[in-house]
């Protein structure tokens, strides 16, 4: 579906699903990122007929949009942030799991006081194998194992009540004797039986804790950086598939860039 305002074709679920509106039937045109700006930038009015919304309708809105599973929180990837909804309670036994759609699993430290324990926790719950699970509190990867071949304990990574803990996917993995210094990624997809509809491959680069460089089918080449590009969105209608690729010169990356993220979006 295309964006009335933004004219970006975006998922038909990044749309409200119905009328925001008791007082107005129609649907809008107008991707939830777009209105929501309007409403909050603008003034509270349908886009159609000019009637005024309530402010309880206009409340609404905003947080379907600021709950939507569908988006990634760019800025807090390489570095989770403790976001409880009320204060924290030191005296809790819980803790939390976040994955990259933002949804939350609370665990109990009772119950779970190893890595190992810990991820066949979430993969019970997940159903991520655990040799594709990637642990990350404070910047630090959890392993199954200390150097005298001791399990690790959630304790040794200081890990406490109300706790955060980042879990990222982990779908190909290279170890240190491997060298790699051209990388391809590749996304093809089929359109459903509805017709055509759209994946994204985005690639997120930080150097340190910081975002360096985005890239997905907006954002597809930067003058200043001429070893990676991304493909933007390649349609063969004949085939009834899309594809996007991305391609990176690793030993061309700046030396302060450490982290590279490639994600899969629907």
């Amino acid at each position: 579906m295309k964006c009335g305002q933004c004219q970006i074709i975006k998922l038909s679920k990044e749309f409200p699903d119905s009328s925001f509106s008791s007082k107005c039937e129609h649907a809008t045109s107008w991707y939830l990122e777009c209105l929501v700006g309007y409403l909050r930038e603008m003034q509270h009015q349908c886009l159609i007929y000019k009637i005024e919304l309530t402010d309880q309708e206009v409340k609404d809105c905003c947080l379907f949009w600021d709950s939507a599973s569908f988006k990634i929180d760019i800025e807090s990837l390489s570095q989770v942030r403790a976001e409880l909804s009320g204060p924290s309670n030191a005296n809790s036994d819980v803790f939390y799991v976040v994955l990259l759609n933002r949804k939350k699993i609370t665990l109990k430290l009772s119950e779970i006081t190893t890595v190992k324990a810990l991820k066949y926790a979430l993969r019970d719950v997940t159903k991520i194998d655990i040799t594709k699970q990637k642990l990350i509190h404070n910047d630090m990867e959890l392993n199954h194992f200390q150097d005298d071949s001791i399990n690790s304990t959630l304790e040794s990574y200081e890990i406490h009540a109300n706790s955060y803990i980042q879990l990222i996917v982990v779908l190909y993995s290279i170890t240190q004797d491997q060298a790699l210094t051209n990388l391809a990624f590749d996304l093809y997809w089929g359109f459903s039986y509805s017709g055509q509809d759209f994946f994204d491959s985005t690639c997120l680069i930080y150097a340190g804790d910081k975002l360096w460089k985005k890239y997905d089918y907006l954002s597809t080449f930067y003058p200043s950086v001429l070893y990676i590009r991304h493909s933007g969105d390649i349609i063969d209608h004949t085939n009834v598939r899309g594809h996007h690729k991305i391609t990176i010169k690793l030993d061309e990356l700046p030396n302060n860039v450490g982290q590279l993220y490639l994600i899969l979006s629907s």
